[in-house]
């Protein structure tokens, strides 16, 4: 599991202490390998989630806590509450 958060990753690491999670600060670079992507937070980066995973094969799968995205904005879509 990689995650990526603009404010959280020292506080995630305090709290999570040895769960191993990867922490990584750049957006494009926690994407980089990623097989399925969970928005939990709104941010104005996580806008670029589409354009970063556009014509993986196979799709990246995006689950979206946030109704941030709009659905057809990538090939596998869910918005939680949609």
């Amino acid at each position: 599991v990689t995650a990526h958060d603009p404010i959280a990753i020292e506080p995630a690491r305090r709290v999570l202490g040895d769960v191993p999670v990867r922490y990584e600060p750049d957006l494009s670079a926690a994407l980089a390998d990623a097989q399925a992507a969970v928005i939990v937070t709104r941010w104005d980066a996580y806008d670029q989630v589409p354009s970063l995973i556009a014509g993986r094969s196979p799709a990246v799968a995006v689950i979206d806590g946030r109704r941030m995205l709009p659905p057809d904005s990538v090939e596998r879509y869910s918005g939680i509450g949609r």
